[in-house]
């Protein structure tokens, strides 16, 4: 037998496939059944790792295998020699000449002789490491892709180690007519169909033992055969273990029949899926031109495909519009895989916010072609989202506002508490050195003046206590109807007095100003105390503005203050262009004896008194300030719908006739100040009885002769002061009754509660003033 010379590939030079084996495109190569070394190859294969065909022949196949592939390549070719499998696909990974590693993919087959028996192992091979690579990649964007796949026309699943699907894309509905939610939790073979799952279990099976499996079948689905390509990706868990499979299957039948099917089958997902779908070109210069826009996407976006095909998106879209999606578009081409991201854009459909997911598309291995992508309409989730924000700040706005009227409202409580003790206590101090001072001689001149000083002290105490009770709104108040235009002209005298020259009052006053019912004299009182804080904070001089104005508040526009409530008000603001006051500074601004003032020279009760005044007389009170830009105080009083009442003049303090000797019943719980009442009284030449609670009382007026006064305490313990007068009453009709207080309890006590033969004595009071009241309720000539 006559051995003819061989080329570096292995063949004779007379063989007459010799020429169509070297110069086939197709990487080729014939392996040794029994000793694997390479028995043929031609330069497309061995070129494919570096090399040339003369340079790996007669070597081990095994020697070019990457170590990690090489028991996997060893264990398939042995089963197709010995006949278990028949010809196959795989992808495995081999050494490159420089060192790096090339992914090969290799269609197997055996070549038997005319015995029967193994000849050559026969493998045609391409280079897949480009689209290895892309697949490295689409696993890296996984989570991002995960939007796409229900657009893709591709079967994308994930199926457990039980053979159950765990994930399905929308196109199982579209090949197998199953909704996707119906196919969760179904076997393989339930869903393909016992002969469709037969061809495929082989690979399902070497993909769930951590093989990457790559196959071309015809698939003999329940609905119909389709050639499908396919890849079988194993997945696995931290430990490394495979944990289950991805499958992604595209149906390739069109390839076998007409590439007008394949446009037709796209085109009616393209047209029918829900999902909004685009395609725009890559203009020569970098820009972006409208190639395709499903019917979905144009139903949200409002444009119309037909009329903007080829176009520019700067020939279609706003400016500033067109510019931020072509910066999104160029970030995409940039990154050189997918991009996901949000974007709210104004269309003709109207402004709406999208999820949008972004792919560029290259043609081989050029350059990038088109972006394709598709949006989904997230505009009522994003809604839904800042309506809860808004919502959970209004309710923190609103937790905010009730901690502070809870401050307030324990501040209250606590400083009305102090001011009545307080008032107790003066009365007992005042009324002592009122009798000290009657009781001294002249010769006493020098102890008389220390007295007197002793006396204006506590004075200034009481008008403190008013301060207090002012905040604590337990002042007792006179109100009216009152026409705030009317009172700020008469105030501003006054007010410009207090204020200096350095001060420009101005005065604006709302045109047909609604009435209020408030204490005159007291809103008075909270006026000029607005003016010297005003003065306090402009010490180089400056303006302060007196305006009114009608307000109605609606039920949703009561903002952050507490106290407001909806309805209609008059309100007074006083507005100064001073040093303003800082967040810390305004939270605590109302704060009974807080003061920014030097230690002695305030006692941080003017805005308080302000602040009780406003919230007694049913109304409330702002302030808006801000450091270097003034402050506004606001009071809001409620309106008042009658006439304008006339403020009764002061009366006398003694009747005209002095009334004679009187039974008087004294009820006061505190000694000291029951001591000094009946004391006095008792000196005026009263008979006087005395009891130190309303129990007590009660029965004496139950078993003794009736009296001509009932003078009692208010907060008496046990029955009150109000409750001890109306028992009273009811056994003597005619009693005349006079109520002390160091704060008016209620309006109970207040206004048109104050009947005939009724009175209110506040504490602390002289014993001028004691003697004066009880003389003005006896009649005149009693005995």
């Amino acid at each position: 037998m006559q051995v003819l010379p061989e080329t570096s590939t292995g063949f004779p030079q007379d063989d007459p496939y010799r020429a169509a084996f070297e110069l086939s495109g197709v990487g080729m190569v014939l392996v040794d059944p029994v000793t694997w070394r390479i028995a043929l190859a031609n330069d497309a294969i061995a070129g494919l790792i570096g090399y040339r065909a003369g340079d790996i022949l007669g070597r081990s196949g095994y020697d070019v295998v990457h170590p990690d592939d090489r028991e996997a390549s060893r264990t398939g070719l042995d089963a197709l020699v010995r006949g278990d499998v028949g010809p196959y696909a795989v992808e495995r990974r081999f050494l490159h000449r420089d060192g790096h590693v090339v992914w090969l993919r290799l269609h197997i087959s055996l070549s038997r002789d005319a015995q029967g028996r193994p000849r050559h192992v026969i493998m045609a091979g391409e280079d897949v490491s480009e689209r290895r690579a892309v697949e490295q990649a689409l696993r890296e964007g996984e989570a991002r892709l995960r939007l796409l796949t229900d657009a893709m026309p591709a079967l994308i699943a994930r199926i457990g180690p039980d053979l159950r699907y765990q994930f399905v894309n929308a196109a199982y509905r579209d090949w197998f007519g199953l909704e996707p939610d119906h196919v969760l939790g179904r076997s393989m073979p339930k869903v393909l169909g016992r002969e469709a799952y037969e061809v495929i279990a082989p690979r399902v099976a070497a993909a769930l033992a951590g093989e990457r499996v790559s196959f071309e079948a015809e698939m003999p689905y329940p609905c119909g055969p389709r050639v499908v390509r396919a890849d079988y990706l194993p997945s696995r868990g931290p430990d490394g273990r495979v944990n289950g499979i991805y499958t992604l299957a595209f149906d390739i039948t069109p390839l076998a029949r007409s590439r007008q099917e394949v446009v037709a089958i796209y085109r009616g997902y393209f047209d029918n899926t829900a999902e909004s779908l685009f395609s725009f070109a890559i203009t020569p210069d970098g820009g972006f031109a409208f190639e395709e826009l499903n019917p979905a996407h144009q139903r949200s976006t409002g444009l119309r495909i037909a009329e903007i095909r080829g176009k520019r998106l700067e020939e279609v879209l706003p400016g500033p519009i067109a510019a931020e999606v072509s910066a999104n578009y160029r970030r995409c081409l940039e990154a050189g895989h997918p991009i996901s991201y949000e974007e709210t854009l104004e269309l003709p459909a109207g402004k709406r916010c999208w999820d949008t997911v972004l792919v560029p598309v290259r043609e081989g291995d050029g350059p990038f072609t088109r972006i394709i992508g598709s949006s989904r309409d997230i505009t009522e989730r994003r809604q839904a989202e800042a309506a809860l924000a808004r919502e959970t700040a209004e309710r923190q706005q609103a937790e905010t506002a009730l901690r502070q009227s809870q401050k307030m409202e324990a501040l209250g409580r606590l400083t009305g508490g102090v001011a009545h003790d307080f008032n107790n206590l003066l009365t007992i101090i005042q009324g002592n050195l009122e009798v000290a001072t009657r009781r001294l001689g002249p010769e006493q001149g020098e102890l008389a003046e220390e007295i007197e000083a002793a006396a204006a002290a506590a004075q200034r105490a009481a008008a403190l206590t008013q301060r207090l009770l002012a905040f604590s709104r337990r002042q007792a108040l006179a109100p009216a109807a009152t026409d705030l235009n009317a009172l700020l002209a008469g105030t501003e005298d006054l007010l410009r007095q207090a204020l200096g020259e350095g001060i420009k009052v101005e005065r604006r006053p709302a045109p047909d100003l609604w009435l209020t019912w408030c204490d005159a004299h007291q809103m008075e009182s909270a006026i000029l105390n607005l003016g010297i804080n005003a003065r306090d904070a402009m010490p180089d001089g400056g303006r302060l503005m007196l305006e009114t104005a009608n307000v109605t508040l609606a039920p949703g526009e009561c903002g952050s203050c507490p106290d407001a409530r909806p309805g209609d008000y008059v309100r007074l603001s006083v507005a100064d262009n001073g040093c303003g006051m800082g967040r810390d500074v305004l939270e605590q601004a109302f704060d009974p004896f807080f003061t920014t003032k030097p230690l002695g020279q305030g006692t941080g009760l003017g805005l308080s008194q302000v602040y009780g005044f406003a919230k007694q007389s049913g109304g409330f009170a702002q302030i808006q300030s801000a450091p270097g830009r003034g402050t506004i105080v606001s009071i809001f009083l409620p309106r008042h719908a009658g006439t304008v009442a006339c403020i009764p003049a002061p009366e006398d303090p003694l009747p005209a006739e002095q009334p004679g000797r009187a039974r008087i019943l004294v009820v006061e719980d505190e000694a000291l100040v029951r001591l000094l009442v009946v004391k006095e009284l008792r000196a005026a030449g009263h008979t006087v009885l005395e009891a130190a609670d309303g129990e007590v009382a009660l029965d004496m007026l139950q078993q003794g002769p009736a009296p001509d006064l009932l003078l009692t305490d208010v907060g008496l313990p046990g029955i009150n002061g109000r409750q001890l007068a109306e028992a009273a009453r009811e056994r003597h009709p005619d009693l005349r009754v006079l109520f002390m207080t160091g704060y008016a309890h209620a309006a109970a006590l207040a206004g048109d509660a104050l009947g005939m033969g009724t009175d209110l004595l506040p504490k602390p009071f002289s014993v001028q003033v004691l003697k004066a009241r009880v003389n003005r309720l006896l009649p005149v000539g009693v005995e």
